[in-house]
């Protein structure tokens, strides 16, 4: 489709999605979309066209059904489609957010968007208000339970999928970008997320919280090693997805040939991409081309259990096998692991198909 095309796609899709919305407010929330020029802005710093923040708006809900999530559907709908509402203009309402109280300016348009939902007469609840109020900014202080309460997993997923969509057109209209070429970030993302395991999302945040010199996205930006492979910027991150792709063509020999096997595809993307998650901890970009340790860093063959820790400790619930399977994925090198059980990796591999998968996949991505 042409821009034209697409924004008023986006238009037609929006107000169709609102209406079906059984909200006191919604009506007047529909009417400022009209009045105003939300259909004629951009976005600013992605999604650069003159109507681009429909197409975004909207973009954020249908990544919201990609992932096939059990949140309500009218609070998807609001925090999805009116999350950046404030970046429109209407002169009767421009001054809303814009100071607080005592004159001063307000730094995040995710508080000006509430607020103006607010002065409009939408009613709605704290959790949706908090998801939009906090759409620019993943969690940072990360519960110690397993599971997020529905108030964070709203705010978590409105925050992701805000993140996801602003890679859709990083630029102007011609931007666009599929997902199969997506950068690292977003593969790695929606493969855990189709994972459905309990807590996935608190283990996403941690992936994408800050390394030691305080930049955003630790795991995707890490390398995986100093001076072996994949020693370079994003080089963790592309390790993992080669692991997982030949853990997945492996897999899919097997049950092809008719084997029965005692574990299914979400043991295979959880191991493959997670086996050396403790690495974001352990190795850093000086800049985008000098690799180093870091103080965390305790030896090359000693991550298989530090890995299986780290998960523990985000409260992933994994399964005897896929613990063992990151814990021995070095093979004989398992240093860590043989000092920890006793034991050698021919022994464990001998009762376990799917330690034996996650080793050899390491190993050929290794190379």
């Amino acid at each position: 489709m042409t821009q034209e095309e697409t924004v008023q796609k986006a238009k037609e899709d929006i107000l169709s999605l609102l209406k079906g919305v059984n909200r006191p407010g919604i009506d007047k929330i529909i009417w400022y979309l009209n009045e105003s020029d939300f259909f004629k802005e951009d976005c600013g710093s992605h999604h650069k066209f003159s109507g681009g923040l429909a197409v975004h708006s909207l973009g954020v809900y249908q990544e919201m059904k990609k992932l096939k999530l059990s949140l309500p559907e009218d609070s998807m709908r609001i925090v999805a489609l009116l999350h950046d509402i404030c970046k429109s203009h209407y002169s009767l309402y421009n001054h809303i957010g814009v100071t607080n109280k005592n004159g001063k300016s307000y730094k995040h348009h995710g508080l000006r968007s509430a607020l103006l939902l607010e002065e409009l007469g939408l009613d709605f609840h704290t959790g949706e208000y908090y998801a939009i109020e906090k759409h620019m900014h993943r969690i940072k202080d990360i519960p110690s339970s397993k599971t997020y309460d529905q108030r964070e997993l709203l705010r978590h997923y409105m925050h992701s999928c805000d993140h996801r969509d602003s890679a859709t057109y990083p630029a102007g209209f011609d931007s666009y970008t599929p997902d199969e070429k997506k950068h690292r970030w977003y593969r790695i993302d929606s493969l855990l997320y189709s994972t459905k395991r309990p807590g996935i999302e608190i283990v996403i945040d941690h992936l994408h919280g800050k390394d030691c010199k305080g930049k955003h996205d630790m795991f995707y930006n890490a390398p995986a090693s100093v001076k072996y492979h994949n020693n370079t910027y994003g080089g963790l991150a592309q390790h993992s997805l080669d692991v997982y792709r030949e853990a997945k063509s492996i897999y899919e020999n097997h049950v092809k040939s008719g084997e029965k096997l005692s574990f299914g595809m979400d043991s295979i993307i959880l191991c493959s991409l997670l086996h050396d998650v403790c690495k974001m901890d352990e190795y850093v970009m000086i800049d985008k081309a000098h690799p180093e340790h870091t103080s965390l860093y305790h030896g090359g063959y000693l991550h298989g259990l530090k890995s299986d820790l780290c998960l523990q400790r985000w409260h992933l619930e994994l399964t005897d096998e896929e613990r063992k399977a990151i814990i021995w994925h070095m093979g004989a090198h398992a240093k860590d692991a043989m000092a920890e059980y006793h034991t050698t990796y021919d022994n464990v591999a001998f009762d376990s198909k799917f330690v034996q998968i996650i080793h050899e996949a390491d190993s050929r991505a290794a190379k």
